[in-house]
């Protein structure tokens, strides 16, 4: 047979599978003896037999199987997360006894540190730095940081501080002198402990330019006309979709202090969801309004789908088995 073109469409994918023995499936022996005792020994012949009589006599995660791999059925991958773990190092051009020198080889080694966490979206709380001198010889020291970090400009100086109290030393082999500089020949940067980065709110508008602002929405309405500028506010409720509304901050009411996490986009009207297609899920969260306010009875869980999203759902007390995506987080 010739060489295999690669499938582009579901048709050559499938003409493709057809011919292909059941043997390289991953079903146990007892399945597989089954199927060919009648005669059955193709991809393609399993797939043309009855589905109901199929599912009946060998059941339906077998038929499931048949139904991915023919591209009827989503088969989604679990997504390869690569070990938490960053080592990279620079051999120098030559020997370098000033510490001063190696600062621009370990901002290119930062650099890629820096790459690799924002593309965890993680930080650092210590960075291991190490000096080679010899094959046998190597100075190390670790840069410790207060809290969760991923900024070059940062390590560098608190590099810059080390290097002001740091001598390059090796143990020296003469008789006579136990200690003596030694120059440097390749540096490296080790970080193995990835953490989340903590998150701050900043503000839309800078303090200092507050004046600009007023301005600004002082020019909008006077263009505009009365009523069009409308502000966001929060309301004492702890339904959700009652939570906040538009008009004049200075008259909203105090707000419902919440400290568990909240999606960014909550959509207008919840949709209904099956509870196959959700996983992963956190512990229940109970929101229950007064009786003179909006009735609101839910149960809240943040869960994943079957598209990896991280969703906000819930289900009402008194029908626990609908459930409904109410936000979805960032």
């Amino acid at each position: 047979a010739g060489q295999k073109q690669a499938a582009l469409d579901l048709t050559s994918l499938r003409e493709q599978l057809a011919p292909i023995a059941l043997r390289y499936l991953a079903w146990d022996d007892k399945t597989q003896r089954r199927i060919e005792a009648v005669g059955v020994r193709s991809i393609g012949a399993c797939m043309a037999l009855p589905v109901a009589g199929f599912r009946k006599r060998h059941g339906r995660d077998k038929r499931l199987d048949l139904e991915r791999l023919w591209g009827l059925r989503e088969d989604p991958r679990i997504d390869f997360v690569p070990p938490a773990h960053f080592r990279k190092g620079l051999d120098l051009l030559q020997e370098c006894d000033d510490s001063a020198l190696l600062i621009p080889g370990f901002e290119r080694l930062f650099g890629h540190l820096q790459a690799e966490l924002l593309g965890r979206d993680c930080a650092v709380m210590q960075v291991q730095i190490a000096l080679e001198h010899s094959a046998t010889a190597t100075s190390r020291f670790s840069l410790g940081l207060q809290s969760p970090a991923r900024d070059v400009a940062h390590w560098l100086l608190l590099l810059k501080e080390h290097f002001q109290r740091f001598e390059l030393l090796q143990e020296s082999t003469h008789k006579h002198s136990r200690i003596s500089h030694r120059s440097v020949r390749r540096i490296e940067v080790v970080a193995s402990e990835f953490v989340p980065l903590e998150r701050r709110q900043t503000q839309l508008w800078p303090q200092a330019d507050a004046q600009s602002r007023q301005l600004l929405l002082e020019r909008l309405a006077a263009r505009l006309g009365p009523g069009v500028l409308q502000s966001l506010s929060t309301r004492a409720s702890h339904c959700p979709e009652q939570a906040w509304q538009l008009g004049d901050e200075q008259q909203a009411d105090d707000a419902v202090q919440e400290h568990r996490p909240r999606p960014l986009w909550l959509l207008e009207k919840p949709q209904p969801i099956a509870a196959r297609e959700l996983q992963q899920f956190s512990a229940m969260e109970r929101l229950e309004t007064d009786w003179w306010d909006t009735p609101c009875r839910r149960d809240y869980y943040r869960a994943r789908n079957r598209q990896g999203q991280r969703v906000w759902v819930f289900r009402h007390h008194d029908q626990p088995d609908q459930w409904f995506v109410h936000g979805l987080f960032g």
